[in-house]
């Protein structure tokens, strides 16, 4: 998949000759100064297998150090898979962990807002101040949440022939989405970014 994402052309299919012309294409590239990566999203549901041949695509380097920069972004369930006794060569190789905080009540307002204007609504009273409060307790500031209460939110008023939208309408909307709002806190997770050195040199390197 990766040969394939960067347009490489191989004659032969198999596993060796895809590598080779892999680390022949990244060669050419750092030599003209380019930095070539690799994001992996959606990093938390890939298998043990899968993560260790991206972790072996880490070992393409030349005299100047890596040839592939590799980043991993997932759910909070990346982290944890991370700290298995089985991932423990790949989480040596991580040179950064970062975790991102759900929003304050103030960035989630101001994330609704620029959505709603970037999708051409210059007025955005349709979700009142108590709405947005209760719109960042519910999701707990979390925004792929936020995202999807928000969008059930505007099809169920636009059903409605409603601008505003309501208590009634949040609460079984909420409900339809098995949202618990029990806890009116947001959890607390402060964000950070932890750097990590190799004890001793590689000569090998999410």
């Amino acid at each position: 998949m990766v040969a394939y994402d960067l347009d490489l052309k191989v004659p032969k299919a198999t596993k060796t000759e895809v590598l080779f012309a892999l680390n022949q294409m990244l060669l050419e590239r750092a030599t003209e100064g380019g930095t070539t990566v690799l994001i992996v999203d959606e990093a938390h549901n890939l298998e043990w297998a899968v993560l260790e041949e991206i972790r072996m695509l880490g070992n393409l380097e030349n005299r100047r150090g890596k040839l592939l920069q590799i980043v991993l972004a997932g759910q909070p369930e990346l982290d944890r898979k991370l700290d298995a006794p089985e991932y423990r060569q790949l989480k040596q190789r991580i040179a950064l962990r970062c975790v991102l905080a759900p929003f304050q009540l103030s960035e989630c307002t101001e994330y609704i807002h620029s959505r709603l204007h970037r999708a051409g609504l210059s007025d955005v009273s349709v979700f009142p101040p108590d709405i947005l409060e209760e719109i960042h307790a519910r999701t707990q500031g979390i925004p792929r949440i936020v995202n999807a209460l928000c969008n059930n939110l505007l099809l169920t008023s636009f059903a409605l022939e409603t601008k505003v939208v309501t208590n009634e309408i949040l609460d079984e909307v909420s409900q339809d989405m098995r949202l618990d709002w029990s806890r009116r806190e947001a959890p607390r997770i402060e964000p950070h970014t932890v750097p990590f050195r190799e004890q001793a040199p590689l000569p090998t390197r999410g």
